[in-house]
């Protein structure tokens, strides 16, 4: 019975570290590690590596594990924070200007409607439009689409 407690868990475990280490933040250190050794920076780094003991290359192993998923916890932690912000939820301090792009973000989009609406109103008036005008109006019903 106990075997299988410890079998159970010992499968969940490696599941995530298997998600971590091949994860996102896996991958990012991977690719970091790859371009130092390729650009030749870590050349010293990898010889002072295989010249310490077993014992502590595996230590240097475990912590290069623990970094890994450490940063993948910090991603993880600041993620939904970071995507509000980008999203344009902003606090007291940032409100202000939050609120100032989006009255400038408004003007111009207020502005860019009616100039399509007065060439689509020359043109539906029968009166012929210059190739820049056909353009432009063109631009402008991409944009508003």
């Amino acid at each position: 019975m106990l075997d299988k407690f410890w079998e159970s868990l010992g499968e969940d475990l490696a599941k995530r570290w298997v998600e971590h280490l091949f994860g996102p933040a896996g991958l990012f250190w991977l690719g970091g590690a790859l371009l130092a050794l390729i650009q030749g920076w870590a050349q010293s780094w990898v010889e002072a590596f295989l010249n310490l003991s077993t014992w502590l290359q595996g230590a240097v192993a475990l912590l290069a594990i623990a970094e890994v998923v450490g940063s993948a916890q910090v991603v993880r932690l600041f993620v939904f924070p970071l995507l509000r912000l980008l999203e344009g939820y902003w606090r007291k301090p940032l409100s202000k200007l939050s609120q100032h792009l989006t009255d400038r973000l408004a003007t111009r989009w207020e502005k860019r409607r009616e100039r399509a609406r007065a060439l689509k109103k020359k043109q539906l008036n029968g009166e012929s439009l210059s190739l820049q005008e056909t353009q432009e109006l063109t631009d402008l019903e991409t944009w508003v689409h």
